[in-house]
């Protein structure tokens, strides 16, 4: 199943959703540089931000979903670093590395609805699960 929001598809793969935690209705809205937490993330990422994408609701979605979202044709080609943010602690946490395609978009796999940061690659927000520091 696809949900498409214009600049960004969510894809689960045929036959992998499922009810999580007793729940029949989901939100699957996305907003890029918007939120509560938003201007967090962007402090945390300093110079290297690109975007910041935040879901609508919380918690778990119904499966492993693909999310392809776009960061902009001046990326394209180009390696960025998805970090998901931890607002209990005020950190951001590297999740994976990811290539943009030549239009400019990014595929992340997630399970979960969390805020996520788009970062240029940098030597003080190191490549490692865990925390990428406060600045």
């Amino acid at each position: 199943m696809d949900l498409d929001g214009g600049w960004y598809t969510i894809t689960f793969p045929q036959g992998s959703m499922r009810i999580a935690g007793g729940r029949r209705r989901y939100g699957f809205g996305i907003r890029i540089n918007a939120g509560s937490d938003y201007g967090a993330i962007r402090s945390l990422a300093g110079e290297g931000f690109v975007l910041m994408l935040a879901f609508s609701h919380g918690g778990e979605l119904p499966g492993e979903a693909f999310i392809r979202v776009s960061v902009g044709e001046r990326y394209a080609g180009g390696e960025l670093h998805c970090c998901a943010y931890h607002p209990q602690v005020g950190s951001l946490a590297f999740v994976q590395a990811v290539r943009a395609d030549a239009d400019g978009y990014v595929t992340i796999q997630k399970s979960s609805y969390a805020s996520y940061a788009f970062i240029l690659p940098d030597a003080d927000l190191l490549p490692e699960e865990g925390d990428v520091g406060r600045r």
